[in-house]
């Protein structure tokens, strides 16, 4: 028996050398919603269902880390938007809406949130 073998490593290695593999992005997420603990939760699950129902895609971050860890992590997956919902924003119904890009902030109403993605 005579066999041959072409090397799947070595194809790889050169499509990655080339640079033929498109940019795809880390994720698909447009949204990151930042974990403030407890008492936002319900809130922030309410509105990425909202989201989701509108094919707009959004997690929660999982832990209550500090703020700036969770930013870092939208980053290093480049997520475009983060949404806190703090004890203000909570008690009035708000949303703070963060773009990684620009760094640029807003607080808007969280009946308006589906209207800054569609």
């Amino acid at each position: 028996a005579v066999g041959t073998t072409i090397g799947l490593d070595r194809i790889v290695d050169c499509i990655t050398e080339l640079n033929l593999l498109p940019n795809l992005p880390k994720t698909k997420t447009k949204v990151l919603f930042a974990n403030f603990g407890d008492k936002t939760v319900n809130q922030s699950l309410k509105l990425i269902t909202e989201l989701r129902n509108n094919n707009i895609a959004s997690s929660f971050y999982p832990d209550n880390d500090k703020l700036s860890k969770q930013f870092k992590y939208a980053d290093s997956l480049g997520i475009p938007f983060v949404a806190m919902i703090g004890t203000d924003e909570s008690k009035n119904n708000q949303v703070t809406l963060k773009n990684m890009a620009t760094g640029e902030q807003k607080t808007i109403n969280q009946s308006n949130l589906l209207a800054q993605f569609v």
